[in-house]
């Protein structure tokens, strides 16, 4: 057995020195004054490869210079298996440790963004075949606009394993990798055949170094680009999408002082303030109340809730997305004080037979990721829980709840963000390639080269974003004061509504929430009601009669007057996805895809009309916590040039612009 884990580390080690030595890296990075550098890797393996370009990144590189590194696996290993083969370095164990902490508990199709060392690094595992996996990294389908979202400097190209060549064309992959660089981009293998380096050619690489496992090549031929007049625009049955998703013209992008300004002190704006400025954007936040997190995101306590569903559906597909990244975004919080909140696990009560069916075909799907979530009898549900829970459930051991406020205040606590409070923002205005907030007498209250509006329903405020069909919805949640029998709940319980353990600082549970769809926005729609309570109330003991005693429901009830709690708007689209992306230009797009009304599938070869500079963050409903650090992290990485944390897909599904496209398909503009 020694001998044989010997021959397998030496083979690791082989294949490594084909990637990692002569290829110059180190000394790039020391020479290089750029300060964003991606890799890609076709074939995750055991993870060796990106752990010993992660320790060279931190030997070699400049100061806040920022690692991508991109990888397509259609069959990553889990935890337990990379844990194990990574066990053969033991040098690389820093690196090896703080891969296993965030690595995905699963592994589902689509992309796994890792932020890594403070931001420095960060790792995306692409699961899916390698040939669509990469073809996700590409702005559009639509060949005259299949542009990079990234451009890849180095590519870490490994011999493909039988197991793996199914729908495998090493041809087509080298194509699409090719258009996923640019001039002088590395390639590099431990694959030296004359049939790979023939394709390589072909693809418009040119090899430079050549040694038994180990080969090089640079691209010299950017692979040639279809012609506008090869599509004719009106034609019907399009075999392609019109790329309204696409920005028309990039050569509006800002140069000079990178500045983003920030409308809303919320969730949502708090977290992409601070993605930015991770960056090195210089940031101003603007607050209209007198401190961050005073409306929508103010409540005390907020679960980490994950809503899965036993279809492949893009809503389901982004809820399990943004459940994963939030659960790493938060993980460190919850590690570092109890005042971000308590990494307790969240179970959901299987408390009536629908909720049980569901549960059951949930079981299906996800029965054998126990990582992610359980599937726990009434029993063991109650063993979890500290308290009598008559009702099997779902767990999911590494998701809990967070305090908002104090999240919200640690975010914006950069040297690089400026909070401007009390402030409200009236008009917007490009002047120049600036974007200018302006007050209520037209005064200038911040000028900056993007700007991204995060204020929920007030987003329809701005006539630039007038168009959006964003609904606020009235919430209201209750407070009460925490027992010797309610402190023995050890886990954020979700049913009808949501209890989260006792907050060690108020000493407090938050009980809620209402969802009144129906009730219109008033000014006076935040006073609290004592109907809302009331209905809080019975949320809990319904399904958890142990915490009727507990919480002294009986008696709350008989003095509803003097309970206290908070009441605030939240913000719902449509489709129940928030909308996170560019701004479109309504009138534009109307008169671009018109073409849309008479027939979906249309073909219009042209891009999206944006404004230059100017993107939402909003239409998160109830599930700011959930949703906001992944949205945040995607338009941040529109906004800087970066490898998104979403496909091509959801990014397009999340997308502003969608709401005009579907109302013209269906003819309602």
């Amino acid at each position: 057995m020694h001998d044989d884990t010997n021959k397998i580390k030496a083979k690791l080690e082989q294949n490594h020195k084909a990637f990692l030595e002569r290829t110059h890296l180190s000394e790039t990075w020391k020479n290089n004054t750029k300060t964003h550098f991606v890799v890609g890797e076709i074939g995750f393996n055991s993870g060796l490869n990106f752990l010993a370009t992660w320790r060279q990144w931190q030997q070699a590189a400049v100061n806040n210079a920022r690692l991508d590194y991109i990888c397509v696996e259609p069959n990553p290993p889990n935890r337990s298996e990379l844990r194990q083969a990574l066990a053969l370095w033991p040098e690389l164990s820093q690196y090896t440790n703080a891969l296993l902490e965030y690595y995905p508990a699963l592994l589902h199709k689509g992309f796994h963004q890792l932020l890594l060392d403070d931001r420095q690094i960060n790792f995306t595992l692409i699961v899916n075949s390698f040939n669509l996996g990469l073809e996700q990294l590409q702005q559009s389908s639509h060949p005259l606009f299949a542009k990079p979202l990234c451009s890849v400097d180095t590519w870490y190209y490994e011999n493909i394993g039988p197991s793996e060549t199914l729908n495998f064309e090493p041809q087509i992959l080298l194509r699409t990798m090719a258009k996923l660089s640019h001039p002088n981009s590395v390639f590099n293998s431990n694959n030296t055949d004359s049939s790979t380096q023939n394709q390589l050619g072909q693809a418009g690489f040119e090899v430079t170094s050549l040694e038994p496992n180990r080969l090089s090549a640079t691209l010299k031929k950017i692979p040639s680009k279809p012609q506008r007049e090869d599509f004719i625009e009106g034609a019907y049955n399009a075999p392609f999408a019109p790329p309204w998703n696409v920005s028309q013209d990039d050569s509006e992008t800002p140069s000079g002082p990178r500045t983003l300004t920030v409308i809303g002190g919320g969730i949502a704006g708090c977290h992409s303030a601070r993605a930015l400025a991770l960056r090195g954007y210089e940031v101003t936040l603007i607050e209209q109340e007198p401190e961050l997190a005073n409306q929508g995101s103010g409540n005390p306590q907020g679960v980490l809730y994950g809503k899965l569903s036993p279809r492949e559906e893009t809503l389901a597909e982004f809820n399990i997305s943004a459940l994963a990244f939030g659960q790493r975004a938060y993980q460190a919080l919850w590690a570092s004080s109890a005042a971000f909140g308590a990494q307790c696990g969240v179970l959901q009560l299987a408390h009536t037979p629908k909720e049980q069916k569901l549960h059951e075909a949930l079981r299906v799907r996800y029965g054998d990721n126990s990582e992610l979530v359980q599937f726990l009898s009434a029993t063991q549900a109650s063993e979890i829980a500290g308290i009598d829970i008559p009702h099997s459930g779902l767990f999911f051991p590494e998701a809990g709840w967070v305090n908002p406020k104090v999240l919200c205040q640690h975010l914006a606590n950069h040297p690089n963000i400026t909070i401007k409070r009390s402030t409200k923002v009236c008009a917007l205005k490009r002047a120049g390639n600036q974007w200018q907030t302006l007050d209520a007498q037209g005064e200038i209250l911040s000028s900056s080269t993007s700007l991204l509006i995060a204020t929920a329903g007030h987003a329809r405020h701005f006539p630039q974003t007038q168009h959006l069909p964003l609904k606020p919805v009235r919430g209201q949640v209750t407070y009460l004061a925490a027992s010797d029998a309610s402190r023995k709940l050890k886990t954020a319980l979700c049913s009808e509504g949501y209890i989260a353990p006792a907050d060690p600082l108020s000493n407090s549970h938050c009980i809620g929430a209402t969802f009144d769809v129906k009730a219109p926005f008033h000014p006076e729609g935040t006073n609290t009601q004592q109907s809302d309570h009331l209905e809080n109330l019975d949320k809990m003991d319904g399904p958890t009669p142990a915490l009727e005693g507990a919480l002294g429901l009986a008696q709350h009830r008989r003095e509803i007057d003097k309970l206290s709690g908070r009441a605030a708007y939240r913000c719902t689209t449509p489709d129940y996805l928030p909308i996170a992306g560019p701004a479109p230009k309504y009138a534009t797009f109307l008169e671009d895809y018109q073409l849309l009304r008479k027939n979906a599938k249309s073909s219009i070869p042209r891009a999206g009309s944006y404004w230059p500079g100017l993107f939402l963050n909003v239409g998160h409903g109830s599930r700011g916590l959930t949703y906001a650090a992944l949205t945040a992290e995607l338009v941040a990485a529109q906004i800087d040039g970066n490898t998104p944390p979403l496909p091509r897909h959801l990014i397009q599904a999340l997308s502003p612009a969608r709401f005009i496209i579907r109302d013209l398909i269906r003819k309602k503009i």
